[in-house]
């Protein structure tokens, strides 16, 4: 990104700015993701999304707190299309994505015969 950035906008930087300042992000996270690791790191990226809300969507039911973290992942994603990856946040979104892809409390117990 320095080097597109260094090739396209350097005297519009310089005239701003009065010296090249280099930005290292997208404020894009799927901009910032093809750019950085490539359009097939982007399409794995998308479909884990994907999978998970597809996942958690029919998993609605389930758990009362479903339609909450389904809400807070929406929300995560409707943010990073116009701003860059914030550390902190991008540890909570991972954890609600596990949250989300788990299988239901039903499956996971085994009853005693």
């Amino acid at each position: 990104m320095s080097y597109a950035m260094h090739q396209a906008y350097h005297d519009e930087i310089v005239a701003d700015y009065g010296t090249f300042r280099n930005w290292d992000k997208a404020h894009n996270e799927f901009l910032n993701i093809a750019v950085s690791s490539g359009i097939p790191s982007l399409i794995v990226y998308l479909g884990f999304l994907f999978a998970a809300f597809k996942k958690g969507f029919a998993q609605r039911f389930h758990s009362p707190h479903q339609a909450f973290l389904l809400a807070a992942l929406l929300g995560y994603i409707v943010q990073s299309m116009f701003n860059i990856q914030m550390i902190l946040v991008y540890y909570l979104f991972l954890a609600y994505l596990g949250l989300i892809s788990r299988q239901p409390l039903s499956h996971t117990i085994r009853e005693n015969p």
